[in-house]
């Protein structure tokens, strides 16, 4: 993240960075007067891998987006799963995705993707798969393939295409009723 904060700096040392982290957006600090008036305290917000986001989080993310903000992510497989947040102790746990949902006590087979629709709408694209693709016949950012997104909202314009080749099919499962159980991690 320094890096990248630095190179920001080299394109406009006047620009004001702020590092916040994922409690921050939880607890709507990305608003001024803290979710009173929702007007974005920032232009700009740079995502890494939020592949776990509270509720909240996913909330405030999409108001941010909605007042109009900015939001660049960085990383593939974001808003996958849903935590809890728990402020007390400054520990999560699994609500749902990745295949499960957790209730506190038990847990059973689940959606994979938590939020597939809304994420779609407001970010333009979804999780494809881990390794699904063997590579891009366009990369000139020497990206090679990991964990990618899939462009699913039609209404997205793709400015810069990576060609990928080798696309693996990829199958979004069925939850099932099995179940496990399991204790809280407070």
């Amino acid at each position: 993240m320094l890096d990248l904060i630095s190179a920001m700096k080299w394109i406009d040392n006047k620009t004001n960075i702020n590092t916040i982290i994922d409690v921050d957006v939880h607890k709507g600090r990305i608003f001024a007067d803290n979710l009173i008036n929702m007007s974005n305290s920032y232009d700009v917000l740079i995502l890494g891998h939020q592949e776990y986001v509270t509720q909240n989080e996913y909330n405030n993310l999409k108001q941010f987006v909605s007042n109009g903000g900015t939001m660049i992510v960085l990383d593939g497989n974001v808003f996958y799963a849903e935590v809890k947040y728990y402020d007390k102790n400054n520990t999560i746990s699994m609500v749902k995705g990745h295949g499960w949902a957790f209730n506190g006590k038990t847990a059973w087979k689940s959606v994979l993707e938590r939020w597939p629709n809304e994420t779609k709408d407001w970010v333009g694209s979804n999780y494809f798969c881990y390794l699904c693709i063997k590579g891009f016949k366009n990369h000139p950012f020497n990206y090679y393939p990991h964990e990618e997104q899939q462009v699913t909202n039609p209404k997205d314009v793709i400015l810069l295409s990576y060609n990928p080749f080798g696309i693996q099919e990829h199958f979004n499962k069925n939850a099932t009723t099995n179940s496990i159980t399991g204790k809280e991690g407070q």
